[in-house]
């Protein structure tokens, strides 16, 4: 491409259109007239959008010019990517070069084939400069919607490093998302930071993506307010662009950050819009998210219609915890046949830590004490430390052991300083544990001396 492979580089597209313009208008015979209209349609597909249709007459005129190019593999794949770009499912063939897998790879993309598209952009490790972002760009997507979010991290951050500066903070965007999913949000919100100061220059979807982003970072980071406060932002914004899916989404975020807030009512409001617009596949996960906030708001009878919506999806992936969660709204109303019957449904459908912990609560309020200390031990076994469930077992263990007279002072310790790493110096029962295990240590002094 010359001159145009440069301003491609650069991020500069009307300067490389017009200089494959040039190039077409100088051409000496007819296979350079070919290779130039190749050129153009590579740029049409690749740099500007909607533009298929002219990009299949640019082909169709390099045919005309010299025939003998529809060997040419270049010709082959941006073929391929015409007809992905339509819609149609095009011919797949074996690549002969970099640049025809890359073509090839970009069409599987398209038509939504992910497995293809990695096989293809792999094979593609020889490409000009202007197109290598553009496939680590594709890579990064298609092992993002994999769930391989470190090695799309890898590829996103190295088209970011390759790409032209006018796209650099759009790929940005997509990192930090990788980011946030890595469990990484202090490093998402330290980007997007560096994305905000050309945030007035990006169009109106790209700014109400920036501030959703930002919004989940505020939230990963424990930051309620700050995250409300974006997510509202990026309303205001995606208002003025329309987007459906992001809108459902901002709803379903700002009610999470109300929820952290304690403000349950206005949670369960902002969820019921939800689940009326929802996809049919996202209403499960939507009616469990409403019940729980329902719950929570003390609409004890709107959460278990939800709840039992939820449950009511064989393909739901967390019945368990919607199971668990009608054991906790009965246990709240003192139905304890209820809670019981949801707590064993609850370990049946892969929650057991859950069903073992309503279990233990019942066996504690009928005061069989040696029974609930059983089921509590056992929550801790199948629950990972730090976890709600782990920590509710963990300071109901330590309680029974001090209201059987510190018989067992070595176990109370133990469980006591466990817990108390995971409290943070305001909890209130870091006071109450720490009075527990002052005084078990001191039965344990008082049996060592007598021994």
């Amino acid at each position: 491409m010359g001159a145009a492979d440069r301003y491609l580089k650069e991020g500069q597209f009307s300067r490389a259109r017009r200089a494959l313009a040039r190039a077409l208008e100088t051409a000496r015979n007819p296979r350079d007239r070919a290779r130039g209209l190749l050129d153009l349609a590579e740029y049409l597909l690749l740099f500007e959008p909607n533009q298929e249709n002219e990009a299949a007459e640019t082909l169709e005129l390099a045919r005309e010019a010299w025939p003998g190019v529809a060997r040419d593999p270049r010709f082959r794949g941006l073929s391929a990517l015409v007809a992905a770009v339509r819609g149609e499912e095009p011919r797949w063939t074996e690549p002969r070069n970099s640049l025809e897998a890359f073509l090839l790879g970009a069409a599987a993309m398209r038509l939504g084939q992910g497995e293809r598209g990695i096989a293809y952009f792999r094979r593609a490790t020889r490409l000009p400069e202007h197109l290598r972002w553009h496939r680590e760009l594709g890579l990064g997507v298609l092992l993002q919607e994999r769930g391989e979010f470190e090695e799309a991290l890898g590829h996103i951050e190295r088209a970011m490093a390759l790409s032209p500066e006018t796209e650099r903070d759009i790929i940005a965007l997509e990192a930090a998302n990788l980011l946030l999913e890595l469990g990484r949000p202090e490093e998402a919100r330290e980007l997007l930071g560096r994305v905000a100061r050309a945030q007035e220059a990006l169009p109106a979807d790209l700014r109400a993506r920036w501030r959703y982003l930002a919004g989940l970072a505020e939230l990963a980071l424990g930051n309620p307010r700050r995250a409300l406060a974006e997510f509202e932002e990026a309303e205001r914004e995606n208002r003025e662009v329309g987007d459906e899916e992001l809108a459902l989404e901002l709803t379903v975020v700002g009610g999470h950050a109300l929820e952290r807030l304690g403000r349950w009512e206005e949670a369960a409001g902002r969820l019921a819009e939800a689940l009326a617009a929802a996809h049919p596949e996202d209403r499960a996960y939507l009616a469990h998210e409403l019940g729980v906030a329902e719950l929570e708001a003390g609409r004890l009878r709107e959460a278990e219609r939800h709840l039992k919506q939820a449950l009511a999806d064989p393909d739901y992936e967390h019945r368990g915890q919607a199971a668990a969660d009608l054991a906790e709204l009965y246990y709240r109303a003192g139905e304890y046949g209820a809670t019981e019957f949801w707590a064993r449904e609850a370990a049946r459908l892969g929650n057991p830590a859950a069903g073992e912990l309503y279990l233990g609560h019942l066996a504690y309020d009928r005061v069989d004490l040696e029974e609930a200390l059983d089921r509590y031990r056992r929550v801790v076994e199948l629950s990972r430390p730090g976890d709600n469930e782990w920590m509710v077992a963990q300071e109901a263990v330590v309680e029974i052991l001090a209201q059987q007279g510190y018989q067992n002072p070595t176990e109370l310790i133990k469980r006591a300083s466990e817990a108390l790493r995971y409290l943070t110096p305001r909890d209130e029962q870091r006071q109450v544990l720490h009075r527990y295990l002052e005084r078990a240590r001191r039965k344990l002094v008082d049996e060592f001396r007598v021994n």
